[in-house]
């Protein structure tokens, strides 16, 4: 065909004619590629859906996590609250020296030999720990132990020496005992005496371990009881009894550790004490 041939009109025509086909075919490529990208598109949209799925059965919803911190709020101020109140009836610095008092007007029975005090920051608070040192008969001694405890509910015998009871420390009043209280102190005043309850009866003591002369310690069953070894130092001493560590104080079998030499073990079921040696 001759395009110059044409008529003007035919030569339209065709141009149109063309013009619709190549239109037609670029629409198709057109199509085909976005196409492509819609289903990519699609693809990712359902792997990010499954995703979210996932994610919202393994985590917990956001209503329900604002409700648990709303309830930790909650129990966090009543905690604070608690301490608040808490702090207002602990003894503070200005009442220590009522402790002090307190600590010898209850020596009545008991020979007091030095009171000492030391004070302590740790942890945003003051602690007092105050070192008595006595002269005293078990009943004695325990009763005014006991009346001290009664002073403040914070408190607390840390330590408890018991010397053996001599001839001369009976005559000097009883045998020497050591006991350290401590407590916590606050910054305001509890307006308030710090004084001990009455005993309403003397404390019913069985046997005085003080005044009683030392009694023959026994010997423990070596097929129960199988001291394998001992770390001995001055302030924390351990040994191993039947496999595994003991400190003093420390309890097995229903008996308690009272002390740890250096080849043996002492150990007291409350009233009697039992040695442990040291296999060679």
């Amino acid at each position: 065909m001759n395009f110059d041939k044409l008529k003007p009109r035919e030569k339209l025509v065709l141009i149109l004619l063309v013009a619709v086909v190549f239109f037609g075919f670029y629409m198709r490529v057109m199509n085909k590629m976005f196409s492509r990208t819609v289903d990519s598109y699609k693809t990712r949209i359902k792997r990010a859906g499954l995703k979210l799925n996932e994610l919202k059965l393994k985590s917990t919803p956001v209503e329900k996590q604002k409700e648990k911190i709303r309830l930790l709020g909650v129990e966090n101020d009543r905690l604070l609250a608690q301490i608040s109140e808490l702090e207002k009836t602990l003894p503070s610095k200005r009442e220590a020296s009522q402790l002090i008092g307190e600590f010898t007007r209850l020596a009545k029975e008991a020979k007091l030999v030095s009171i000492r005090q030391k004070l302590v920051e740790q942890k945003g608070y003051n602690q007092i720990f105050i070192e008595v040192k006595l002269n005293a008969s078990y009943p004695d001694a325990i009763g005014y132990i006991t009346q001290i405890e009664s002073i403040s509910p914070f408190l607390r015998v840390e330590e408890i020496d018991i010397s053996e009871a001599k001839i001369k420390s009976k005559e000097e009043g009883g045998t020497p005992v050591r006991f350290v209280v401590s407590s916590l102190l606050g910054d305001k005043s509890i307006h308030q005496e710090l004084k001990a309850r009455d005993l309403e009866a003397p404390v019913e003591v069985k046997r005085d371990i003080l005044a009683s002369s030392a009694k023959p310690i026994k010997q423990l069953d070596e097929k129960e009881y199988r001291l394998e070894g001992v770390t001995y130092n001055a302030t924390s001493p351990t040994a191993i009894i039947n496999g595994e560590v003991f400190r003093v104080d420390s309890e097995i079998n229903g008996m308690k550790v009272k002390k740890i030499l250096p080849d043996m073990v002492i150990l007291t079921d409350g009233r009697d004490d039992h040695l442990l040696k040291m296999n060679r």
